[in-house]
């Protein structure tokens, strides 16, 4: 037992060297276009590869009209099924295949005794809250100590829930229903949601590089990068949603990742609309083009919102009480911080709060502020609940 101890001691240190290094090189700009660089053609290359199979079995469908007119036929009715599955999810009216589930049980395979979990919820209760569950768990959300009461919402099959395994069948659409049918079920009207979006390179290597390791991607190795300082305990609990399960119960982790529109606007809302690119979608297999559906109902959605947001208009309706936002980013953040100004702007000065109205910088807190900062995070939501 010595022996195991001081092993996962160094393995501890280890992984924070390799988390402070890491950090520290792509905090250089040309050291993540050199990243980008190197695993770009990587990611090509896989993509062609898996590709392939389809593309030659397609290949002599190419040469008479009709035929090329059912490649554009198939890519169409693809597009539709897709639509039609996010809308039922939507509406709450989908259910997943029993093939398409990983059920996740209580003392199940995986299982960690020695985590926090808790499946047991009365009237959507948690068995511990506030300073109780702090007590009781060495909570890795350690803010959650100086809440009365905080729920936390996973993005699908993120937390210790059932596993979807086949990535198609995971939407935008879906984690929007289980938000809005949240405050449904609970009847909820004044809450303080906070969310957090991310792009730029960095976003780019964790495109590529999920779509080269798949599953097979160690959680570890990210959460170190993200957050140096955590504990191997700290690292085991975020690591544990996946513990002793099957890679392909992963298939949100590389959905969510491939769903933020990244590709260009022109390719996702004129482009992907022609003969040609419907042409070659259906070639290569519509299949393949899922993750850029996706990222296309996505931006569609983003326009129809952007507006809103920006200008003030809510189309008429009468408002008892605006929304209101606060801007807050972490001044050490290693993926979003050149992103405050364009959140800041974007966001017309109706829904801001007027003592801070381009938003906050919190000094020496990173991407999980709420970890590293909580005392001063929590002094933030009661001040911004307050100014209600």
């Amino acid at each position: 037992m010595p022996f195991l101890g001081v092993l996962e001691v160094l393995v501890g240190v280890f992984g924070e060297l390799y988390g402070r290094f890491s950090r520290y090189l792509l905090s250089f700009t040309v050291c993540r276009l050199i990243l980008v660089a190197y695993l770009l053609p990587v990611y090509v290359i896989k993509t062609i590869w898996t590709i392939l199979p389809t593309l030659v079995l397609n290949l002599p469908w190419l040469f008479t009209s009709s035929a090329r007119s059912a490649l554009i036929k198939n890519t169409e009715e693809y597009r539709k099924s897709e639509q039609s599955m996010a809308n039922l999810q939507l509406d709450g009216h989908y259910r997943f295949p029993k093939e398409s589930v990983y059920p996740i049980s209580r003392e199940g395979k995986g299982w960690m005794h020695d985590q926090p979990f808790s499946t047991a919820v009365k009237d959507l209760s948690p068995r511990f809250s506030g300073r109780e569950y702090a007590e009781k768990a060495n909570c890795v959300l350690t803010w959650q100590s100086e809440l009365e009461f905080h729920l936390e919402k996973h993005w699908i099959g993120h937390g210790r829930s059932d596993k979807v395994t086949r990535r198609t069948a995971i939407t935008f659409e879906l984690h929007m229903r289980t938000l809005v049918q949240f405050f449904e079920v609970t009847g909820l009207e004044d809450a303080i949601l906070v969310a957090h979006d991310w792009g730029g390179l960095l976003y780019i290597i964790w495109f590529l590089s999920t779509g080269i390791m798949g599953g097979y991607l160690p959680e570890a190795g990210v959460m170190r990068y993200m957050s140096p300082h955590l504990s191997q305990e700290e690292i085991d609990g975020y690591s544990a949603p996946y513990s002793g399960l099957p890679v392909s119960t992963k298939a949100s982790v590389f959905r969510f990742g491939h769903m933020v529109p990244g590709l260009p606007r022109f390719i996702l809302l004129h482009a992907r609309h022609t003969q040609l690119w419907k042409l070659l979608e259906g070639l290569c297999g519509p299949v393949h083009f899922s993750s850029v559906n996706a990222q296309a109902r996505l931006a569609e959605r983003d326009n129809s919102v952007r507006p809103f947001w920006a200008t003030g208009d809510n189309g008429g309706a009468v408002e008892k009480d605006p929304t209101r936002v606060l801007v807050v980013f972490g001044d050490d953040d290693p993926l979003l911080k050149s992103y405050k100004d364009i959140l800041s702007q974007t966001i017309h000065p109706k829904f801001t709060v007027d003592w801070a109205p381009t938003g906050i910088w919190l000094p020496n807190a990173g991407h999980y502020a709420t970890e590293e900062k909580a005392k001063e995070v929590l002094d933030l939501v009661e001040k911004f609940s307050a100014s209600k």
